[in-house]
């Protein structure tokens, strides 16, 4: 079963999906609109998920679904992501009442795109934001120096 917390009424964070069970679970009992997955193939391998199953389950359960891979423990390339994994986060929020962002567990990269979200999408200061949803999560370990920079170069750029 999927682990996961409720960050917002509109936004959850989570540990991946597994099973078919598991996106019935997030379509029928939690009201997911819509799914944003950044784990790689080679998360689906090393964690031994049916990816190919699991999309299946998707498109059975008329759960949308987008994947932005984003590889874990790779900072290089979380940084480079992160902008536009808020972005597509954004836009899936827009969209539907209740997305559903997840990569393996839950602690590092979805947490990290959530708080860069609030504080770029939702104007929240990134101490609340990081404090609030490690309350909410306690598993959850944003990356506070990564998204200090990139949201103050975004409120720079936006003042010029």
């Amino acid at each position: 079963m999927i682990n996961f917390n409720p960050i917002l009424p509109e936004l959850f964070i989570g540990s991946c999906p597994r099973k078919s069970l598991d996106i019935s679970y997030l379509k029928d009992e939690l009201k997911i609109g819509a799914v944003m997955n950044v784990q790689t193939d080679e998360d689906f391998k090393q964690s031994g998920v049916n990816w190919k199953g699991l999309e299946k389950a998707y498109v059975k359960n008329k759960l949308p679904f987008i994947r932005h891979p984003i590889p874990d423990f790779d900072e290089d390339a979380l940084h480079k992501h992160l902008v536009e994994a808020a972005k597509r986060l954004d836009d899936l929020l827009t969209e539907n009442d209740h997305v559903y962002l997840h990569c393996t567990d839950g602690m590092d990269r979805s947490p990290t795109i959530a708080v860069t979200w609030l504080c770029l999408y939702q104007n929240q200061e990134i101490d609340k934001a990081i404090t609030d949803i490690k309350k909410i999560r306690p598993v959850s370990r944003p990356k506070r120096n990564m998204i200090t920079q990139i949201v103050e170069q975004a409120r720079t750029q936006a003042q010029t």
